[in-house]
């Protein structure tokens, strides 16, 4: 009897410890119609594209996106500053995207992901805050993952005392975190993946990060079943 007591035991612990550590891959996943942030008409922003060292104006989206990832609801942000998310309709709730790949963000072209994900952790789920999204600060982070990501030739660009001076502020409070607080010590929490999307059309989207989580509610049900499990053995033994 003792070794079905052990025999269980060690099962429940492994699949528990399995539950909290797995990743998602997502065969489809969507991106909500509610969009956290601020549209083209009202952010402007200037960087050096690498591919020909010339100064770009981008007017752009800058914010969280709500994804919906192998059936559970989650948060993403834009890698990729010069593909559209969309070809056509913005943000449609039905709206599928299908990703080619998915990638470790460590494994990205980009070789500063990793200063992204110091952002993430620190910010992200405040910008989410349990599903309900703040405007100023994912825009804000948005903003400040683009920096991050594109060097000091990004450049956020405002009126001073206009309409986002709030969120201009916000941008620099992340910025200023990460300059005094990202060192080399850092290391990847193993969270987050970078979808490379396609739309259903057959068009390219854009690459975003996405927080990838298990699904709480049945890794709890099945860790206390397997709890429940190990008791009833005990009481045998």
């Amino acid at each position: 009897m003792n070794y079905y007591v052990k025999m269980v035991n060690s099962v429940a612990v492994f699949l528990v410890v399995a539950l909290c550590s797995f990743q998602v891959n997502a065969e489809t996943m969507s991106i909500g119609n509610t969009y956290a942030g601020y549209a083209s008409s009202d952010i402007e922003t200037k960087y050096i594209d690498t591919a020909t060292g010339n100064l770009v104006d981008k007017d752009t989206f800058a914010g969280l996106f709500l994804v919906n990832y192998e059936g559970y609801n989650t948060w993403g942000f834009c890698v990729d500053l010069n593909t559209p998310l969309v070809l056509g309709t913005v943000f449609d709730q039905s709206t599928e995207f299908q990703y080619t790949t998915t990638f470790d963000p460590g494994d990205y072209s980009n070789n500063d992901m990793l200063k992204v994900e110091w952002l993430l952790d620190k910010y992200g789920d405040e910008a989410y805050d349990n599903g309900e999204p703040y405007k100023n600060k994912s825009a804000a982070l948005q903003l400040a993952i683009w920096e991050v990501l594109y060097d000091d030739d990004f450049q956020f660009v405002y009126t001073s005392g206009g309409p986002l001076s709030s969120l201009y502020e916000k941008y620099e409070t992340y910025i200023d975190a990460f300059n005094n607080g990202f060192n080399s010590s850092y290391v990847s929490t193993g969270n987050y993946v970078v979808v490379d999307l396609q739309t259903n059309q057959g068009g390219d989207a854009q690459d975003i990060i996405v927080k990838v989580v298990p699904e709480p509610t049945t890794a709890l049900l099945l860790g206390f079943g397997l709890l429940g499990l190990c008791a009833v053995g005990r009481k045998r033994a």
